[in-house]
């Protein structure tokens, strides 16, 4: 759409009215190249209004997302977050669009571009980057805050990700008790949505884990629990079989499918059922929309 006219009070009411009667107002850009922020006077307005912006979607995306989000049942302030977040690498994720800076301390990036034999700054770079998510995963898993800290005051990037696709928040959350230094995304700017390569979010890893202080923090943050249909199944399944209602609360809280279910057909309503555990039906009854007459592979 390129630049509202934020001072034409009759269009801006309209989309403000629009906005309030619950309707989502998804604001694009027109160019072939170039995306929607909020760094702007424009992007800022039409946020604080309660617009959603595209950043870099196209516009079959834009459609496509949506689509999806609603058919999912989430509501409004949640397709708000999620569509400002690459949920599938639909989008640039804007926090890795911004200048990072450099570790102020290079001696051991040096070291190791000395022992190599590196001398190209373009390959130095690369050393760094290839260091930092190691480093902060490492600093993560022991929970030492000061020296993570200490990291990210020297450049180390946050989000950074290491090559099975963990950032800080994967580590924290399959670490035992580490409720401490998950409190980091409440005082930096961190992606709490990054997937690992198995398509796993730290929410998801962290309630798996049982690290239930862990995963508390980052629900307050608005984190989402992310994974793949099989693997979502499987923790269901197994939440109706030992009739787990703390990880039951997460997922409901969260807005997951709870109707998910496994190779058999089997949903979180037939373990429970079967095993005669009338807390977690119960609770699906009255607290979501579970279908109940869903059939397994037998009918």
């Amino acid at each position: 759409m390129g630049n509202l006219p934020v001072d034409n009070d009759g269009l801006m009411g309209t989309i403000r009215k629009a906005v309030c009667d619950g309707i989502l107002i998804v604001v694009s850009t027109q160019c072939y190249h170039g995306t929607v922020s909020d760094i702007y006077a424009t992007g800022r307005f039409l946020t604080e209004m309660g617009c959603i912006l595209a950043h870099d979607m196209t516009i079959e995306c834009i459609f496509a997302k949506l689509g999806y989000l609603i058919g999912k049942g989430y509501s409004n302030e949640r397709i708000k977050l999620l569509m400002s977040s690459p949920i599938r690498g639909e989008l640039t994720n804007p926090t890795l669009t911004e200048k990072r800076y450099e570790f102020s301390n290079n001696e051991m990036v040096l070291g190791v571009a000395n022992y190599l034999h590196v001398t190209n700054h373009e390959e130095i770079e690369m050393i760094k980057n290839s260091l930092s998510p190691v480093l902060l995963n490492s600093v993560a898993s022991t929970g030492n805050l000061e020296l993570l800290m200490k990291l990210h005051r020297e450049g180390c990037d946050l989000d950074s990700i290491d090559y099975l696709g963990r950032g800080i928040l994967h580590v924290i959350a399959a670490t035992d008790k580490r409720e401490d230094i998950a409190a980091v995304p409440g005082q930096q700017n961190i992606n709490l949505d990054l997937l690992d390569t198995k398509a796993r979010s730290a929410f998801y890893l962290a309630v798996e884990s049982n690290n239930f202080g862990v995963a508390r923090i980052l629900a307050d943050k608005g984190a989402s629990i992310v994974a793949d249909n099989g693997r979502l199944a499987k923790m269901l399944c197994s939440i109706g079989h030992e009739n787990d209602l703390q990880k039951l609360r997460f997922l409901i809280d969260s807005e997951c499918d709870l109707e998910q279910a496994d190779y058999d057909l089997r949903t979180i309503g037939h373990l429970a059922a079967s095993e005669g555990h009338i807390e977690t039906l119960e609770t699906l009854a009255t607290s979501t929309h579970f279908d109940f007459e869903l059939k397994d592979r037998w009918g």
